[in-house]
């Protein structure tokens, strides 16, 4: 896992959406949605539980 992919991760939490989070890191919405998807793929959770939790 690379460290950018965390970063991507605490975006989503902090905008609250991965448009906004997308938007804010200056990368397209589905470049950062398949980023997410391979954080939980190898990290078996997922992100959207997390993001809706907080």
């Amino acid at each position: 896992m690379e460290l950018r992919t965390l970063h991507y991760y605490l975006a989503v939490t902090q905008y609250h959406t991965i448009s906004r989070a997308a938007k804010a890191l200056h990368i397209s919405q589905p470049a950062l949605s398949r980023q997410l998807s391979d954080l939980e793929k190898n990290w078996a959770f997922s992100c959207s539980s997390v993001v809706l939790v907080q």
